[in-house]
């Protein structure tokens, strides 16, 4: 199957490299595509050399013969898009339909199945307008795995920590078997 990583900017994007080297030792082509705030969280090479492509940033690829941008051409591979993980910003982009990255264009251009594992600090998950936008997202078939109870990056503990690897790993693996 193909499963495209989706990683945005926030602390838990660590969690994206053993869960695309999981993936990939299953037997699944896997690839990682960032939005700009996961460009600050997770290093480029280092997902290249786990899953031996190349990490996709940026909307068009000049050294590419399909001219088609990177989105469409990515959207149309992916059999499963998973968002590992997925910040409030992003989540309100893609619940109203901004493609101003290629992370959120390709979602917003896939008819494949998605995922969302939410990482955030409590106070953010639990805003009334984050759940408003986690409501719209279900609405229009995305999948939510977590987030869950847990220490954050601040030293607090409380909703909005990331799911744990072995959670997302079910859920994706739950549909890879669909």
């Amino acid at each position: 199957m193909n499963i495209l990583i989706g990683v945005t900017g926030s602390i838990a994007a660590y969690k994206a490299y053993d869960i695309a080297r999981a993936l990939k030792k299953d037997g699944h082509c896997v690839r990682c595509m960032l939005s700009p705030g996961g460009e600050k969280f997770i290093n480029k090479l280092t997902m290249e050399s786990l899953l031996l492509e190349e990490v996709l940033y940026d909307m068009w690829d000049e050294n590419s013969d399909d001219k088609r941008s990177i989105h469409i051409r990515t959207a149309e591979w992916a059999d499963l898009i998973a968002v590992v993980p997925a910040s409030a910003d992003f989540m309100a982009r893609i619940a109203y339909g901004m493609a101003d990255c290629v992370l959120s264009a390709t979602v917003l251009a896939a008819v494949c199945k998605k995922l969302i594992a939410p990482a955030m600090h409590t106070n953010m998950w639990q805003n009334p307008i984050t759940q408003d936008n986690v409501s719209r997202l279900i609405q229009f078939d995305f999948e939510f795995i977590g987030p869950v109870e847990g220490e954050l990056c601040d030293g607090s503990v409380g909703s909005g920590h990331i799911a744990p690897n072995d959670q997302i790993l079910q859920a994706i693996k739950m549909q890879t078997s669909k």
